[in-house]
């Protein structure tokens, strides 16, 4: 989790400033690959100088359909401000470089599942299975329903 300077340098950034929008991907200093999901890869990178995780849109050809799709997914993810979600601070939503800046956490849950080198505790698998689930009852409380 990102400590609290961190978390406010982007907090006065990011509160209802249209431009983050609209980010230049020049202005993205990409790093090592660390994930991927349903529309694209998750790069390590540098964004304002800090360390950020940035979803990148995998497919060059890009249709009007995915364009939708992914301005869809930032503008409900732009909406979302809980402690156990990641937070989305930029994007950019025009091709041909179509990305999403987020907060860069510490590791995964599946990590911590799955490449552990140690039994997780009780009291720590409560832990992680109560954050879950107060960022799930947020999505599903949410409006609109996410």
């Amino acid at each position: 989790m990102a400590d609290e300077k961190y978390e406010s340098d982007f907090e006065s950034d990011s509160e209802g400033d249209e431009s983050l929008l609209d980010v230049s991907p020049d202005d993205v200093e990409m790093g090592e690959m660390i994930g991927g999901g349903g529309l694209g890869l998750v790069y390590a990178a540098k964004w304002k100088k800090k360390e950020v995780a940035v979803k990148m849109l995998f497919d060059p050809r890009v249709s009007e359909a995915l364009i939708k799709e992914f301005r869809d997914e930032a503008m409900v993810q732009w909406g979302l401000n809980h402690p156990n979600i990641v937070k989305l601070y930029a994007c950019c939503v025009k091709p041909p470089k179509m990305l999403m800046i987020f907060d860069k956490s510490d590791g995964s849950l599946f990590e911590v599942l799955h490449k552990q080198t140690y039994e997780l505790r009780r009291s720590e698998a409560w832990e992680i299975a109560l954050a879950v689930a107060k960022g799930m009852n947020h999505l599903h409380t949410h409006n609109p329903k996410v």
